[in-house]
C-alpha cells in the first residue's frame, strides 16, 4: 500500500495519542520519497489530533514549522489548511490581534468564485472583529454574507449573529428585525439549537426594553428541560442570575445556583466559573450576612481564578511579546526587500557583457552573494519554443549545460540519458519547482558525473524550471551544503534569480538571430505602397516600417496585434480573425478589410506569407498592407452596418466550437430580446435608435462581444460562467436599462428578457445556440438559464422539426377521432417517427406550419369527399388566408365543403371577414376556445358561427360567459366531456378510425 493511499485510510479511521509515533514516521518517509503533499497532510492529521486532545501549543509549534516549510504555489489549499489551523489556535487562545492577520492572508488564496466559501471567511472576521470590539466592522461583514447569496443555513446563523450584535450595541429596532427574518428559516430548517438561541437573544432583548418579568419568563424556558449546562450555556446561565439578583429573586437564584453548581465548577471555563461564583456570592451577601464562613471560601476561590485568569490572557505564543514579535518580522521582511531589490539588479550584471561565458559567471557569482549556494548548474534543452530561431540546437539528442563551481563555469554537452533519476528528470515530469533536502536527494543521483550528494554533504537542491510561452526550454539547478540552503527566504531569491535568468536567454537567443531577421525584412520591400510588417507570433505583435507607421499614423515601429484589430472596422474583424486562425496552414493569404484612420476608412489589401527556414521550421510570417485606389475612402456607415451581424454570429459559433476542443475552455452565450420593439416600429428613426442604444448599453459591459441578429436580438459571447455573476451582470444592467431611453426630450420604457447557455457545462450543440436560445426567450421569466427542461423541450422541438422536414406521402396519415354522436369525426394527422408531443405544430415557423396544414386540408378533403358522415378539422387562421389568397377555394368542391366544419384557431384582424368569405363555400366555422376569447364585444354581434371548440376545462366565470352566449345564438359546443346544463354538446369519444375504416356513401 502506497503512503497516499495509506493516509486516505487513516484520515477516515479513527486516531488517538497512541498513534502519534506511526503517524510522524509516515512524515519521515514522505520526505524521504520526495512526497511533499503526503508529508503535509500527515502533518495536519497530527495536528488535529493535538487540537483534538487540548495541545494547543503543540499544535500551534507544528503548524508554524509547517507553514514555514510549504510550497504555497504548488499546495494552495494545503496552505489554507494550514492557516485555519493557525486560526483556531489563535481564537482559542483568546489572540484575536494574530487570528485577525492569519485571516488576512488566508483571504488572498480563497477562490473569489467560491461563494460558500467566501461567505464563510466573512462570517470568521465577523467573529473577530466582535471579539476585537469593533462590532461596526463585524456586522458590515455579516451584512455582505446576505448579499452575496448565502445558502439558507447560513443566512440564518448570519441573521442570529447580526441580531445579538445590534443587541450589544443597543440598536433594539434592528435586533428585532433580523431575529423576524431568521425565524422563519430556522423553523424550515427545523433547526431546534437556532431557535434555542432565538430565544435567548429575545430575552436579552426584554432586559434591555426593562421588562425583567418576560425576560425571567424566557430564561426559564430555556433550562426549563436542562439538568446540567453544556459549555455553550454557562455564560448564558450567569446573565440569568444577573437577572435575578436585579429582581431580588433570590429563592429562584439559589435553585439555579445548586441545580446546576456541578456544570460550573467542573467546567475549564474560567472565565465562566468567575461570574458563576461571583453572582453566587452576591446572592449570599444580599439575602443574608450569615454566610461568613461561605463568602471567605467563595471569595478565596475568585481570587485564585482572577489571577490564572490574568495569566492566561498576558501569555503569547511560547512567551513571546506579540509586539516584538510583529517587529521582528517586519526587520526580516525589510531585509528580504533589500536581497530582493540587489538581486533584480543582477539584470545589468548579465546584459552588459557580450558573451554568455562571461555573463553567466558574472551573474552566477553576484547572486551568491545574496542567496546561499555553493554551485549552479544550467542545462538548456533542445526541444524548445524557439521557433524563430532555426540555427540554435540543431543536434536534436544532445543538451547543453553550464556548471558554475568556484568562479569557473564549465560547459558540457549531455544527453537525455544522463537526466534518468535526477531532479531534472523529476522537473520535466512534474512540470514544476523541485526542492529536495539532503534526506530526499538520497533518491536521486547527480546529473554530473562525480561524487553523489551524501558524499559532497549537500543540504539541499532547488531546481528551477525556465518557461519560454509555458514551454519548457531549460532548467537551473542550485546546490548547497549549507543548512540556509532550505530557508523560504533563500529559495525565493533563488527562484527570482532563475527568472531573470530567462528574460537574459531569451533576449540573447533573439540578438543572435538578428542578422536573420534582418534579411527577412527585405523579402518583399520592392512591391510595397503602403507599407510592410513583420508578424512576431510568440508575442503576437506586428514590427512594422516607417511607411505603414506613416499611413497607420502609429509613432511605434512595434504594433500589438489587439491595437491594430481596433483599426479594423467591425464589420470586416470577423472575417480578419478567420484568416488569421487558419495561420498554422503555413499557407500565403490575403485579405481584404476596411482600416478605420483618421475618421475615415481605406479598404485594403493584406498579404501574408510564410517564411520558411532550410530545415522546414517556420521562422515567421511577413506580410504587406496595399490600399485599394478605387475603394479608398468608404462613406461612414449607419449603426446597423457597423456591428457584428447574423453572417458574423455564426462564425463566432465556429470559432467557440473549435475552442472547446480545450478541455478547460468555458464561455456563455446571452441573448437579450426587446419585448415590445414592435411597437415602435411604426417609427423606423425611433425603432433604430432604440436598438443603437439597448446594444450600447449592453456593449459597455461586454465589449467587442455583442451581435445584433436579423430579428433585432442581441447576442453576447462571455468567459463568465458562474450563474450568480451572470445573473447579477444582467440585473445590474436591466436596472440602467429600467431608467427608460432618451428620444426627442422623452422616456421610453423598454421592456426586456434574457436567456443564457454555459459552455460546455449545458450540453448544447454550439452551433445550435441561436435556436436554443430562442426557444428559451419565449419563456414568460425575465431572465432564464438554459436548463435540462429546456434542453429537452428544444430536443423535442429539434426532432418534431427534423420529423416534417422528411414527411412523404406515405409517412403521413389521417385518422378520425368518433364524437359520441353518430357519424361525426374529427380529423388529425398521424405522422411516422413523430415525438410525442402535446402540440407538435407549435414547433413549426409560421410558413413551415402554412405549408404543412395546406397539405394536410386538400389530403382531409380527397378522403372525406366519398365518405358518409360530419367532420371537423382543426386549421390555422393564417394557413386559411394563404388559401384564400391562392385562390384554394372553389365553388366545384361546395358539396364536400357542406360535409365539412373548420375549426379555426388562433386569433386574426381580419378573422370576421375570413368567417364571411368561407360561408359562401358552404363551410362551416367553429372558433377555437382561445381565439372566441380574444374577440371585441362588438365583434360577438356579427359573428356568424357554428359553435365553439372547448380543449380544456373552464370554471366560474368564463364558464357561465361561454354557456350564456352559446344558448343565446344557439351554438354546438366541442368538448372533452358533457356539460349538464347545455345540452348542444358534441363530446369527443375514444375511438380512432383509418380513413379506409369509414363509412361510404351510397
Amino acid at each position: 500500500m502506497s503512503l497516499k493511499e495509506k493516509y486516505e485510510t487513516i484520515a477516515n479511521s479513527y486516531i488517538g495519542l497512541n498513534d502519534l509515533p506511526k503517524l510522524e514516521d509516515f512524515v519521515r518517509q514522505a520526505k524521504i520519497q520526495g512526497d511533499n503533499e503526503t508529508s503535509y497532510r500527515f502533518n495536519l492529521l497530527i495536528i488535529n489530533l493535538y487540537l483534538e486532545n487540548n495541545m494547543l501549543d503543540q499544535a500551534f509549534e507544528l503548524a508554524s514549522s509547517s507553514i514555514n516549510d510549504l510550497n504555497i504555489i504548488n499546495y494552495p489549499n494545503i496552505y489554507i489548511s494550514y492557516l485555519e489551523v493557525i486560526i483556531y489556535i489563535c481564537v482559542s487562545k483568546k489572540n484575536y490581534k494574530s487570528a485577525y492577520r492569519y485571516a488576512l492572508i488566508k483571504r488572498n488564496y480563497l477562490d473569489d468564485n467560491n461563494t460558500d466559501v467566501v461567505n464563510r471567511w466573512y462570517l470568521e472576521m465577523s467573529y473577530i472583529y466582535a471579539e476585537l470590539d469593533q462590532k461596526d466592522k463585524a456586522i458590515t461583514n455579516l451584512l455582505v454574507i446576505l448579499n452575496n447569496y448565502p445558502t439558507m443555513e447560513l443566512e440564518s446563523l448570519v441573521l442570529s449573529n447580526l441580531a445579538r450584535l445590534y443587541i450589544d450595541e443597543k440598536e433594539l429596532g434592528k435586533a428585532k428585525d433580523a431575529i423576524n427574518k431568521c425565524i422563519p428559516l430556522i423553523k424550515k430548517l427545523e433547526d431546534y439549537e437556532g431557535l434555542e438561541y432565538i430565544n435567548y437573544l429575545n430575552a436579552k432583548l426584554y432586559v434591555l426594553e426593562d421588562n425583567y418579568l418576560m425576560a425571567k419568563m424566557q430564561f426559564q424556558v430555556l433550562f426549563k428541560e436542562r439538568t446540567e449546562l453544556e459549555e455553550s450555556f454557562l455564560g448564558i446561565g450567569n446573565e440569568y442570575l444577573k437577572l435575578l439578583l436585579d429582581l431580588k429573586d433570590y429563592e429562584t437564584l439559589f435553585s439555579f445556583i445548586n441545580r446546576y453548581r456541578s456544570s460550573y465548577l467542573s467546567s475549564n471555563d474560567a472565565y465562566n466559573k468567575k461570574l458563576f461564583l461571583e453572582n453566587n456570592l452576591l446572592g449570599l451577601v444580599s439575602s443574608n450576612m450569615q454566610y461568613k464562613n461561605s463568602l471567605y471560601s467563595i471569595i478565596m476561590q475568585i481570587i485564585t481564578l482572577d489571577q490564572e485568569i490574568r495569566r492566561s490572557e498576558n501569555l503569547l505564543f511560547h512567551d513571546i511579546n506579540e509586539d516584538d514579535k510583529y517587529l521582528e518580522v517586519n526587520a526580516k521582511l525589510n531585509e528580504a526587500i533589500i536581497k530582493i531589490e540587489k538581486t533584480i539588479h543582477l539584470t545589468k550584471v548579465l546584459f552588459e557583457k557580450e558573451d554568455i561565458r562571461t555573463s553567466l559567471i558574472s551573474f552566477f557569482k553576484e547572486l551568491s552573494e545574496y542567496a546561499s549556494f555553493d554551485s549552479s548548474l544550467l542545462v538548456v534543452f533542445n526541444e524548445t519554443s524557439f521557433d524563430k530561431l532555426p540555427d540554435f540546437l540543431r543536434n536534436k539528442d544532445r543538451i547543453k549545460s553550464y556548471n558554475y563551481k568556484k568562479e569557473r563555469l564549465y560547459e558540457r554537452l549531455l544527453s537525455y540519458s544522463d537526466l534518468e533519476h535526477t531532479v531534472i528528470e523529476k522537473l520535466m515530469v512534474q512540470n514544476q519547482t523541485i526542492i529536495a533536502s539532503d534526506i530526499e536527494l538520497a533518491n536521486y543521483k547527480t546529473i554530473i558525473q562525480g561524487p553523489t550528494y551524501d558524499a559532497m554533504k549537500t543540504a539541499g537542491v532547488v531546481a528551477v524550471p525556465l518557461y519560454f510561452h509555458e514551454d519548457l526550454f531549460a532548467s537551473v539547478i542550485f546546490k548547497d551544503s549549507s543548512a540556509k540552503m532550505m530557508d523560504n527566504e533563500n529559495i525565493m531569491l533563488l527562484k527570482l534569480g532563475a527568472s531573470l535568468l530567462t528574460y537574459y536567454l531569451t533576449a540573447y537567443f533573439y540578438k543572435e538571430n538578428e542578422e536573420f531577421q534582418s534579411n527577412v525584412l527585405n523579402l518583399a520591400i520592392e512591391s510595397l505602397q503602403e507599407g510592410m510588417f513583420y508578424l512576431d507570433l510568440s508575442k503576437d505583435q506586428m514590427i512594422i516600417n516607417e511607411a505603414l507607421q506613416k499611413f497607420l499614423n502609429v509613432h511605434n515601429p512595434i504594433l500589438a496585434r489587439s491595437e491594430y484589430k481596433k483599426l479594423i472596422s467591425p464589420k470586416h474583424l470577423q472575417k480578419y480573425e478567420i484568416a488569421y486562425k487558419n495561420i498554422g496552414k503555413l499557407e500565403a493569404n490575403e485579405i481584404i478589410y476596411a482600416l478605420s484612420i483618421q475618421d475615415q476608412e481605406f479598404l485594403v489589401k493584406e498579404n501574408l506569407r510564410p517564411y520558411i527556414s532550410s530545415d522546414g521550421k517556420l521562422v515567421t510570417f511577413v506580410g504587406t498592407i496595399t490600399k485599394l485606389e478605387e475603394a479608398s475612402r468608404l462613406k461612414v456607415a449607419d449603426f446597423k452596418t457597423t456591428v457584428y451581424n447574423q453572417t458574423d454570429f455564426q462564425n463566432r459559433l465556429k470559432l467557440e466550437e473549435d475552442k472547446l476542443k480545450d478541455l478547460e475552455y468555458k464561455f456563455t452565450v446571452i441573448a437579450f430580446r426587446i419585448v415590445n420593439l414592435n411597437k415602435f416600429s411604426y417609427q423606423k428613426d425611433l425603432h433604430n435608435h432604440l436598438i443603437e442604444e439597448v446594444y450600447k448599453k449592453i456593449e459597455e459591459c461586454y465589449p467587442k462581444n455583442i451581435y445584433l441578429l436579423d430579428n433585432f436580438d442581441l447576442f453576447v459571447f462571455t468567459e463568465q460562467t458562474n450563474q450568480r455573476s451572470i445573473e447579477k451582470e444582467i440585473k445590474d444592467l436591466f436596472q440602467t436599462l429600467s431608467l427608460g431611453i432618451d428620444y426627442q426630450g422623452r422616456k421610453i420604457n423598454l421592456e426586456l428578457k434574457t436567456a443564457y447557455i454555459r459552455y460546455p457545462r449545458d450540453n448544447m450543440p454550439v452551433l445550435e445556440c441561436f435556436d436554443a436560445l430562442n426557444l428559451a426567450l419565449m419563456n414568460t421569466d425575465e431572465i432564464t438559464m438554459f436548463d435540462r427542461k429546456l434542453r429537452a423541450s428544444y430536443l423535442e422541438q429539434k426532432a418534431i422539426k427534423a420529423a416534417f422536414e422528411k414527411i412523404e406521402e406515405e409517412d403521413l396519415e389521417i385518422l378520425y377521432l368518433s364524437y359520441t354522436k353518430k357519424d361525426q369525426y374529427e380529423a388529425f394527422f398521424n405522422l411516422k417517427g413523430m415525438p410525442t408531443a402535446t402540440n407538435p405544430l407549435s414547433y413549426l415557423d409560421v410558413n413551415e406550419l402554412i405549408e404543412f396544414e395546406s397539405s394536410l386540408f386538400n389530403k382531409v378533403l380527397l378522403e372525406i369527399e366519398n365518405k358518409k358522415g360530419e367532420f371537423y378539422f382543426k386549421i390555422n387562421i393564417k394557413t386559411i388566408l394563404d388559401l384564400i389568397g391562392k385562390n384554394e377555394f372553389a365553388l366545384d368542391d361546395s358539396k364536400i365543403y357542406e360535409k365539412l366544419n373548420l375549426i379555426i384557431y388562433d386569433y386574426h384582424q381580419d378573422l370576421l371577414d375570413v368567417i364571411k368569405y368561407l360561408k359562401q363555400y358552404n363551410l362551416k366555422v367553429f372558433l377555437d376556445l382561445d381565439s372566441f376569447k380574444k374577440l371585441k364585444t362588438s365583434d360577438l354581434y356579427n359573428l356568424k358561427i357554428e359553435g365553439i371548440n372547448i380543449d380544456s376545462n373552464i370554471v366560474s366565470s368564463e364558464r357561465d360567459f361561454v354557456l350564456k352566449f352559446a344558448k343565446e345564438n344557439d351554438l354546438t359546443l366541442l368538448t372533452n366531456y358533457a356539460y349538464p346544463d347545455y345540452e348542444k354538446i358534441l363530446v369527443r369519444g375514444k375511438k380512432i378510425k383509418k380513413g379506409s375504416e369509414l363509412v361510404a356513401t351510397k
